[in-house]
């Protein structure tokens, strides 16, 4: 039984032998970062009104009058129109497309590697304890924190300090 990859395009599909003797094939490496890339940004699209009204709310909240996020949001359309929403969405599209793939790969190799020392100790392979899955995943977490947030530091500071971005290409290009 092939899954659904595998019926729209054989070669995005390829054996895992961790789900080989269930007869699944597992989508490869790419395939996954390219589709979690793309669930990200869908999702960041999705959910980037609500954040925005959240955040704006947050510092509406350090005034004396009192606000709710309807009208906040109206603001937001009264003052820059439907799309002020938007505003400040490719930083964020940016952002998850290399955090979330590093996150869910990173997640499902590390419990590949589980599994298969699992099998070679004799420990019956395929079942991983639910904490185990949680380690495993706050360990990808972290990873693909420290990858994003090391890049966006230094994004930050090369656009808040063009002339660091100057002295670094001096310093790798003599």
């Amino acid at each position: 039984m092939t899954g659904f990859l595998g019926k729209i395009h054989p070669f995005l599909c390829s054996p895992s032998p961790m789900n080989e003797s269930h007869g699944h094939q597992q989508p490869k490496t790419h395939t996954k970062i390219l589709l979690t890339s793309l669930s990200a940004m869908v999702a960041e699209t999705a959910t980037f009104p609500i954040d925005l009204t959240k955040t704006r709310l947050q510092l509406h909240s350090s005034t004396t009058k009192p606000t709710n996020a309807f009208v906040v949001a109206s603001e937001i359309i009264r003052q820059q129109g439907p799309l002020g929403f938007y505003q400040g969405l490719s930083p964020a599209i940016l952002r998850h497309l290399f955090y979330t793939p590093i996150r869910i790969v990173g997640y499902e190799n590390l419990r590949y590697l589980v599994v298969v020392n699992n099998e070679v100790g004799g420990g019956g392979g395929d079942l991983v304890s639910l904490s185990t899955k949680a380690l495993l995943g706050g360990l990808s977490g972290v990873i693909a924190q420290v990858r994003t947030k090391t890049s966006l530091l230094c994004q930050v500071s090369f656009l808040s300090f063009p002339f660091l971005l100057f002295f670094f290409f001096l310093k790798e290009f003599p």
